[in-house]
């Protein structure tokens, strides 16, 4: 082989190799997928206390008005 042939099969040797590892898809990190996220369930009752009221004096056009400003 002559030596202009050696360089030029280095030169496309080292690029083809170059562009397999960078074909790769390497991007640093090594998971494929990310975490699932945190689940959790939550369960109750909530109830309001027996001496509370309702606010009927609100910005509903739609709701009947009655005043509890006395």
């Amino acid at each position: 082989m002559k030596p202009a042939d050696v360089k030029k099969l280095s030169f496309l040797v080292f690029w083809g190799l170059a562009l397999v590892i960078l074909g790769c898809g390497f991007d640093g990190d090594d998971r494929s997928t990310p975490p699932p996220p945190p689940s959790f369930n939550v369960s109750g009752t909530i109830t309001a206390a027996g001496r509370f009221v309702t606010d009927s004096d609100v910005n509903d056009p739609a709701a009947d008005y009655i005043p509890n400003d006395t």
